[in-house]
């Protein structure tokens, strides 16, 4: 029986349950933990964006889910990055932040900051962050 990963993409748009057939890869208990937290990470890629949700409860939850998983050591620096980008503009869930002097300090901290390997796909955006879009972001984000 082949590997999960060794099927690539050929399962991408497959219903999990045609695929109970096939072993776990590591660290996985069960296709229903798979099934959840592919749910999970589905409404995830929404709440990711969307400011107003970011620090309900519910979504909290699906960080959860999908950090308690093997998909977490993979996933937790990305959401470290994620939360600090989000501290530079936001002071809590509803209020911007207004004191300017903070946010940079905020900026300039994440931006020397080193990326944890699993950060490579933000490392291009991380290249860009100068104080020039610093003072080009900061006009539209601080309140």
């Amino acid at each position: 029986m082949k590997d999960i990963r060794e099927l690539g993409l050929s399962l991408q748009n497959q219903p999990i349950s045609k695929t109970k057939n096939i072993e776990l890869s590591s660290g996985w208990e069960s296709w229903d933990q798979v099934t959840k937290v592919s749910k999970a990470l589905k409404k995830l890629s929404y709440g990711v964006s969307s400011r107003t949700k970011f620090g309900e409860e519910r979504w909290q939850e699906h960080y959860m889910e999908v950090l308690g998983s093997p998909l977490g050591p993979n996933l937790a620096p990305i959401r470290k990055f994620i939360e600090e980008w989000h501290s530079i503009w936001w002071t809590s869930e509803k209020d911007r932040q207004s004191d300017v002097r903070v946010a940079k300090e905020k900026w300039q901290k994440l931006a020397s900051s080193d990326l944890d390997e699993n950060c490579k796909p933000l490392k291009r955006f991380h290249s860009r962050m100068t104080g020039e879009l610093f003072a080009s972001l900061s006009t539209y984000f601080l309140g």
